[in-house]
């Protein structure tokens, strides 16, 4: 059996003594993938926000007496800015690739853990957003975990219904994708630099005015050298009010693309089912107030017969033991912070000689 269909119907429902619907002990795989879609909905994600968003809070803050660089002079205070605005890309990045490996492992029907190792996440990356114009209705449907409504038991007019939400949805979801991927194929050049040692950058240089000079319209830039000969090949990441706020929109894009599909999957391997019906609905102007009524007995019949059974999916520990040479450091850490002390009492008793 592959590792789909290990996901996807990996047990047959059975009847318990109480007439509830249950589900044979889960496979292993099966319950890793739920649990870690578990903890990145419950924890990684929230933490991957706030992180964007003190680094915002810093840049809005530099300028207020309220921030430690306040008797800082102005030049400073710029180089702080973009020093934090590299640190905002960067978290914004590292939650797109979130969003890839996540999106790329459903379109393929792996596990997405198993993409993490002998991957290349980057190239992934780059190959996901240049095929995603090709990428059939059907794909963008697994990437989202949502049902083939011929597939859900639909009447006429309600797989119809159903069908036309699902296309309006993923038309909106291709054009939020596509947003991403221009934002993601901007910056990765300056992502790549930032995030490996060195950091070649010229933060906070202040914008030239006057003219139709392109940095006219921003406050400053910082200059990223991205090619092995350095001011060769040179990247401007400009900051402003207005880019900002682009950052916000783009942030917000990644959370609900996220949002979406990691609980479709989790409701999807719950219900022991291939898809679900969605019960987003990214527009609502193209419904007549009776189709949006419909839709709405639609998912509550859908969501009413298909009931969460999560017995065995959570009952899942830790294999293996702790490796000791795989976490030296803090084996290590009781001498190392007594040998520090030792030294620093060392050099003290120096000073005070001197």
């Amino acid at each position: 059996m592959s590792d789909a269909a290990e996901l996807t119907r990996n047990d047959v429902e059975i009847s318990t003594a109480d007439g509830r619907k249950s589900t044979r002990e889960r496979d292993a795989k099966t319950r890793q993938n739920y649990l870690l879609l578990q903890n990145y909905v419950q924890s990684v994600v929230p933490m991957r926000e706030l992180l964007i968003a003190t680094s915002l809070h810093n840049i809005e803050q530099i300028d207020s007496d309220a921030f430690p660089l306040y008797r800082h002079s102005d030049v400073e205070k710029a180089k702080a800015k973009s020093m934090f605005q590299m640190e905002m890309i960067l978290g914004i990045m590292l939650y797109i690739e979130d969003l890839i490996v996540l999106s790329e492992s459903f379109r393929r029907r792996v596990l997405y853990h198993e993409l993490l190792d002998g991957t290349d996440v980057g190239q992934m990356i780059k190959k996901f957003f240049q095929d995603l114009g090709s990428f059939s209705d059907e794909e963008f449907r697994r990437i989202f975990g949502y049902a083939d409504p011929a597939q859900v038991g639909l009447k006429e007019g309600e797989r119809e219904l159903v069908a036309k939400v699902m296309q309006k949805n993923i038309e909106e979801l291709k054009r939020i994708f596509t947003q991403i991927g221009k934002f993601s194929t901007t910056h990765h050049p300056a992502f790549r630099r930032f995030k490996h040692g060195g950091a070649p950058m010229m933060l906070g240089s202040e914008a030239r005015r006057g003219g139709d000079d392109f940095f006219a319209k921003f406050d400053s830039h910082t200059a990223v050298l991205v090619d092995k000969k350095p001011f060769k090949d040179v990247i401007f990441i400009p900051l402003s009010k207005d880019v900002l706020k682009g950052y916000n929109v783009v942030v917000d894009g990644i959370y609900l693309c996220l949002n979406d599909l990691t609980r479709n999957h989790i409701a999807r391997i719950e219900r022991n089912l291939d898809g679900v019906i969605p019960t987003n609905r990214y527009f609502n102007d193209y419904l007549s107030k009776d189709e949006a009524d419909l839709y709405a007995k639609i998912i509550k019949k859908f969501y009413d017969k298909h009931q969460p059974h999560t017995e065995g999916l959570r009952d899942y520990h830790y294999e293996s033991v702790i490796e000791k040479e795989k976490i030296e450091w803090y084996l290590d850490l009781p001498e190392f912070l007594t040998e520090c002390k030792t030294r620093a009492e060392r050099v003290w008793e120096y000073d005070v000689r001197l």
